[in-house]
């Protein structure tokens, strides 16, 4: 799958979560707006976060509240690749 600049920073942030969640926000749309906020609009990260939960990357049961990853894509070469920061 390609991905664009806000796709990878918030799934490099979650990757990140997982690994460490001390002192980090839990993942959500909420949190990635302020993270973010320089960055891209918050419709821009509303649209690419719906994005990669139909794409079957983000955990699409609570939008607002927490996006983690999916089993899919944690077994997956793109995980492995952004794990390595190869993406």
């Amino acid at each position: 799958m390609e991905y664009n600049k806000c796709q990878k920073d918030m799934i490099y942030y979650v990757i990140d979560y997982y690994n460490s969640a001390e002192g980090k926000l839990t993942p959500c749309v909420k949190v990635f707006k302020q993270i973010f906020n320089e960055k891209y609009s918050h419709l821009e990260i509303e649209e690419n976060a719906r994005a990669l939960v139909s794409s079957g990357i983000l955990t699409p049961h609570s939008f607002h509240e927490y996006l983690g990853l999916t089993n899919t894509f944690i077994t997956s070469l793109d995980y492995k690749l952004f794990r390595n920061k190869k993406i």
